[in-house]
């Protein structure tokens, strides 16, 4: 995930420090998970304006790349939550 800016909405070139993660989770005591996708985020905000949380889409395999009515847990997508604070 990239970090873009815009002063007129129009033209979005990279942030100076664009990187925000890898496409990668490592939750504490377990192996590192490569992500086909980590996308769509969205920050929370406190009352006060300060960021506490990004949320951001994330699949392990590629949705809909089993053709079948059945879908893999690994194909699913989740929500992934980063603490700001």
């Amino acid at each position: 995930m990239a970090l873009i800016t815009s002063a007129d909405g129009l033209h979005w070139p990279a942030a100076h420090h664009p990187l925000v993660s890898l496409r990668e989770l490592k939750v504490d005591g377990q192996h590192k998970t490569v992500l086909a996708h980590l996308e769509r985020p969205f920050i929370l905000f406190d009352k006060n304006g300060r960021p506490q949380v990004l949320y951001a889409a994330a699949s392990i395999g590629e949705p809909f790349k089993n053709k079948s009515d059945r879908i893999a847990k690994e194909e699913n997508s989740f929500i992934v939550s980063f603490g700001l604070n």
